[in-house]
């Protein structure tokens, strides 16, 4: 009988070893998957931001949509009109129907939206969408 408790006692201890064993690398393993992941999203990160970059940004311009930045005699700074001129001017432009008046009741009815970016910068898609979608039925005058 004796033996019989040494041989379970000495399984038991070799079992819980082994469990321990197993843990401790499974445990290993998940620091290894999360340091391959760490450096995974820095490196993601240092590729947006060498992708958002000011100087990227001006030659992609440049080459796909044939951009370029304006000259000094280009650029043109026109006076802002009075509140109560300007509100007069858009409220007959919108009254005739033009498509300033449409263009003007779309920049309005935008910046009354909220953000399409949510509370961490980032662009949500389907909301841009949406803004777009109502608002190009609305300059067409399909609306």
């Amino acid at each position: 009988m004796a033996l019989v408790l040494l041989l379970a006692s000495l399984s038991l201890v070799t079992w819980r070893q082994s469990r321990a064993l197993e843990v401790s690398r499974a445990v290993e393993d998940a620091r290894q998957a999360r340091a391959l992941m760490e450096s995974e999203v820095a490196r993601l990160e240092a590729r947006v931001r060498a992708l958002e970059s000011r100087a990227r940004v001006v030659r992609e311009a440049g080459t796909r949509l044939g951009m370029r930045m304006p000259g000094a005699t280009e650029i043109v700074i026109l006076p802002v009109p009075a509140a109560s001129d300007a509100d007069s001017a858009a409220d007959a432009d919108e009254a005739s129907g033009s498509v300033v008046g449409r263009v003007g009741r779309w920049l309005r009815n935008v910046a009354s939206r909220t953000s399409p970016f949510d509370e961490g910068g980032t662009l949500n898609p389907p909301e841009v969408a949406e803004v777009a979608a109502e608002n190009l039925v609305e300059i067409g005058g399909e609306r």
